[in-house]
């Protein structure tokens, strides 16, 4: 299960440890890895086919295995109504608790808006949350940081998808994922960076640590604060330790204590 890219490798440093490894630095939690990418690219494109071989087909045969706790940190680029239809219900015949990233708006895109003169937040409305972070299902992860940056202030993160519904809101809560500043030759923007604004999660390269940004890197300490409640608490419903979580980490998820 090799990782060229280091983003499978960044998420399972924050679903291990529960956040910034310069701050969590003690493991508590097993993850199972499920590598369905390779260098951004599908390779199973049934994502519900991989979902049910490894997490749900799995269980019978290898209880060592069995979780209930499932992170996926992807989004795809626009709805796919029958996938979200099909999760949620996987997800609910389970009771299995579905945690997921919000998504990411593209640095580029963030770069033409400032530069055609839209700040943040405006310019988060044209960026809606599609499968799997759409599903009813799911907990669904936005990127928050307690830093200022010349994009954003303290807060929600400048790249953070958001998708208000007349029935529903995307996402249910915030994880610290880091935020962006951008960079400047005069009063021209060059580019937008993470750089010293990011997380220090785990690399794929010499068991080292990397910074990175994202909703990606969001979700998975959420996914670890639900494992940690099981291990206490094996037999809550999903429903009931979704509702713990969100009515209790509004903003920063709690590091769980027993």
């Amino acid at each position: 299960c090799i990782d060229k890219d280091g983003h499978g490798s960044g998420i399972a440093g924050m679903a291990i440890y529960g956040g910034d490894l310069k701050t969590f630095q003690d493991p508590r939690t097993k993850i199972v890895v499920i590598k369905n990418f390779e260098n951004g690219e599908l390779i199973e494109r049934n994502i519900l086919k991989a979902i049910f071989e490894t997490v749900i087909r799995i269980k019978p045969q290898n209880q060592r295995m069995h979780s209930r706790v499932l992170n996926l940190s992807f989004s795809s680029e626009g709805p796919i109504p029958s996938f979200t239809k099909a999760l949620d219900e996987i997800i609910f015949s389970n009771d299995l608790v579905l945690v997921t990233c919000a998504g990411n708006i593209k640095q580029t895109y963030i770069q033409d808006y400032i530069s055609k003169g839209t700040s943040f937040p405006q310019y988060t409305t044209n960026h809606k949350i599609f499968f799997p972070g759409d599903c009813r299902n799911a907990v669904t992860v936005g990127s928050s940081t307690d830093v200022d940056s010349n994009i954003a202030p303290a807060g929600p993160s400048p790249f953070s998808r958001s998708s208000p519904m007349p029935d529903l809101i995307k996402p249910e809560t915030l994880a610290p994922g880091g935020t962006l500043r951008a960079i400047y030759s005069g009063h021209t923007i060059t580019s937008i960076t993470c750089s010293g604004l990011g997380l220090q999660t785990a690399s794929n390269v010499d068991s080292g640590l990397k910074e990175a940004a994202g909703t990606s890197f969001s979700s998975p300490a959420i996914a670890h604060l639900a494992a940690c409640i099981l291990s206490c608490y094996p037999s809550i419903s999903a429903p009931l330790l979704e509702a713990l979580i969100l009515n209790s980490t509004p903003h920063h998820p709690l590091r769980f204590k027993e």
